[in-house]
């Protein structure tokens, strides 16, 4: 684990990252650290970054790097890249249970005259703070290990950091820049499914499969992109986000319950106050229709890029998405070697 009991008698290192009282018990969040390490933290990292990064962890005095491992100081500063969006998460994991007290009577919320407990929506507040600023610190943890990926040469090798590479959207901010989702880590990762699909029944189509697998192998090498493969990386990941969203909109920022779909709002009015609005099936099909319409019509603008630029793009030409492309909007015709023309 990347947090000791031993360094947290007085919550010292949790106090580096949160604002907790130093009689904080360690033990009460020990399993919700090891279930965010597990579920977070090693598949971001990779297995053998991360047991290079517990192995430093547990010894540091001892660390004895080998050829193609991290440096001590690299270490340290991994792990406090790390520990903030692990302890943030722990919290955000384990707060339900954490203020309560759970015995063979039942659960209770303790209660005395000099401490009283939060109202509901303060207790929303802050668990949603705890997320918000433990998937925002995943984002920068990416960040960082990307632009110092030199120093971390068991993540450059694995397979994590080819996938990442090869992502056309790689955070919550930049598909955020795209189509506002509040910079939500974790809306970014329920949003992957439909990523997908989008290329598996959308843009594969459009573009060929050598061709897809083409240029998402030049992002994944890190090479230097050509100002017009900037451009079509542009259209690919605005017709991603916008169609994703079209296809998981559904799912997405709403609670699914026998009586419908809802919103949930909380308001402070002195007591504990928690609506649930439904959403109107007419607004949210509006939504849906915006997302797809907009998805589409970035589609259709990047097929007559590839077509005004046919020649820089000769992979795109030998594909069934060129041939097919020239057909989906009847307006669009190659007039090349024709004698009419339409105007």
């Amino acid at each position: 684990m990347l947090f000791k009991e031993s360094l947290n008698t007085k919550a010292a290192e949790i106090k580096q990252y949160i604002s907790v009282n130093a009689s904080v018990n360690y033990k009460s969040i020990r399993p919700y650290i090891e279930a965010a390490e597990r579920d977070f933290i090693k598949p971001l990292l990779g297995s053998d970054q991360y047991l290079e990064l517990t192995s430093y962890y547990d010894d540091p005095s001892a660390w004895d790097p080998g050829q193609g491992s991290a440096s001590a100081e690299n270490l340290l500063s991994l792990l406090k890249m790390v520990q903030r969006p692990l302890i943030n998460i722990a919290y955000w994991r384990g707060f339900p249970m954490l203020s309560v007290n759970l015995g063979d009577s039942g659960a209770f919320r303790s209660e005395t005259d000099g401490q009283k407990p939060l109202f509901q929506y303060q207790e929303e507040n802050l668990k949603n703070s705890f997320k918000n600023d433990g998937f925002n610190a995943l984002d920068n943890l990416l960040g960082f290990l990307e632009e110092n990926i030199d120093n971390y040469p068991k993540f450059k090798d694995s397979e994590n950091y080819t996938v990442f590479r090869s992502k056309f959207i790689r955070t919550a901010p930049e598909f955020n820049q795209i189509y506002h989702i509040g910079s939500s880590r974790l809306v970014f990762l329920r949003l992957q499914p439909f990523i997908d699909q989008v290329n598996d029944f959308e843009i594969i189509p459009a573009l060929g499969r050598s061709f897809f697998d083409q240029i998402k192998a030049t992002m994944a090498s890190g090479a230097d992109l050509l100002d017009l493969q900037k451009q079509l990386i542009d259209f690919i990941k605005k017709i991603q986000a916008f169609l994703s969203v079209s296809r998981g909109i559904t799912e997405l920022g709403v609670n699914v319950t026998d009586k419908g779909l809802f919103f949930d709002t909380t308001a402070s009015s002195g007591a504990n106050i928690r609506n649930q609005s439904v959403i109107p099936d007419n607004h949210l099909d509006m939504l849906r229709r915006n997302a797809d319409n907009t998805g589409k019509a970035y589609m259709q603008y990047m097929l007559e890029f590839l077509h005004a630029n046919i020649g820089d793009f000769p992979t795109y030409a030998e594909s069934s998405g060129y041939n097919q492309g020239e057909n989906l909007n009847p307006l669009i015709r190659d007039n090349r070697n024709k004698k009419t023309a339409w105007m």
